[in-house]
């Protein structure tokens, strides 16, 4: 999963998290913040 976030200057940042780690614990989840972009990619299973 990448959270596409701008700072104050309008600055892009991607944010890479391993949804699956989050989902086990492994990770914590980050917060999200207005004007935040989710982009999950699409698994066939």
């Amino acid at each position: 999963m990448i959270i596409k976030r701008k700072d104050k200057s309008g600055k892009e940042t991607n944010l890479r998290v391993n949804l699956n780690d989050v989902i086990k614990g492994k990770r914590k989840d980050i917060p999200l913040r207005e004007g935040d972009v989710v982009i999950v990619k699409e698994s066939i299973f």
